[in-house]
């Protein structure tokens, strides 16, 4: 039960933690590297770099 997990979007917010500095961040970010497929992590840091450009709005 609960909410799905969504990889993709996790990844995309601990790449954002990450590079502002979170070392927690940084740390899951590796361990969810290896359980996400490239082609999500592609999506993820795009959908990140366009979070950024958009302050955090829409994400």
């Amino acid at each position: 039960m609960g909410t799905p997990a969504d990889k993709e979007s996790a990844f995309m917010w601990w790449e954002i933690a990450s590079s502002n500095g979170d070392s927690d961040a940084k740390t899951l970010l590796q361990i969810l590297s290896s359980e996400i497929d490239e082609s999500d992590k592609v999506l993820a840091l795009e959908k990140a770099k366009t979070c950024f450009r958009n302050k955090y709005k829409k994400c």
